[in-house]
């Protein structure tokens, strides 16, 4: 079942509500939450030491000499 505009005509114009027991959270407060969550610090950082590990391990290599 789809809503229509119609179904919220009776609170569609009702002021927003306000806490009296919570005050309101700050700006930056607010912004923390919605903040990407890095629980794996550094993750990034190693993976592009082991991508350099690993392109460095590709520069040495040599293919074998095809015996025949």
């Amino acid at each position: 079942m789809q809503r229509r505009i119609e179904d919220y005509t009776d609170i569609i114009h009702l002021p927003r509500p306000i806490s009296r027991t919570h005050p309101p959270m700050s700006q930056h407060d607010r912004a923390g939450q919605f903040a990407p969550f890095s629980a794996l610090t550094g993750l990034h950082a190693a993976a592009d030491r082991t991508a350099q590990e690993k392109a460095a391990q590709y520069d040495k290599y040599t293919p074998p000499e095809h015996i025949a």
